[in-house]
């Protein structure tokens, strides 16, 4: 039986550089999970090997139907606008729907490594940094790492 690596944010940037990355080292049974509407981003898994491309929205919904044998999860997907200021989706995509992959990773006993730039911060004088101390939050977008 086949094992899968799945992918989430896999159509951006850092994702699909993850999915050539792991292409590179022998592993082309992913699943990669993302918004795939966006033509901009197509470029970004073209000559990439994979065995199913999923709609984030339908992915659960999927997971439960299709029952494939995950081995691990890259959950890179996040919503990183720093000009988005309706925090609601800030809330569901970077904060609810990254502990529903968490929930789901835990339930199923699959290692999960989790990474996003949703959690960058800056100080007031635009400079990053690492701590909390006196830091403004750029719009909502760096706001659940406070919670």
């Amino acid at each position: 039986m086949k094992k899968y690596i799945v992918v989430t944010g896999a159509a951006g940037f850092i994702g699909s550089c993850l999915v050539g990355f792991l292409n590179q080292h022998g592993f082309t049974d992913l699943i990669l999970v993302d918004e795939f509407g966006d033509a901009a981003k197509e470029p970004n898994l073209a000559g990439k090997l994979f065995g199913e491309k999923v709609e984030r929205e339908a992915f659960f919904d999927w997971l439960n139907g299709e029952r494939p044998n995950v081995d691990f999860v890259f959950h890179i997907g996040a919503r990183t606008d720093t000009t988005e200021f309706d925090y609601s989706i800030h809330q569901r995509l970077n904060v609810e729907y990254s502990q529903k992959i968490w929930a789901w990773c835990t339930e199923h006993q699959v290692p999960l490594v989790y990474a996003s730039s949703a959690a960058t911060l800056i100080d007031r004088a635009g400079v990053h940094v690492e701590g909390v101390d006196a830091l403004a939050v750029a719009g909502c977008f760096g706001h659940p790492r406070l919670r």
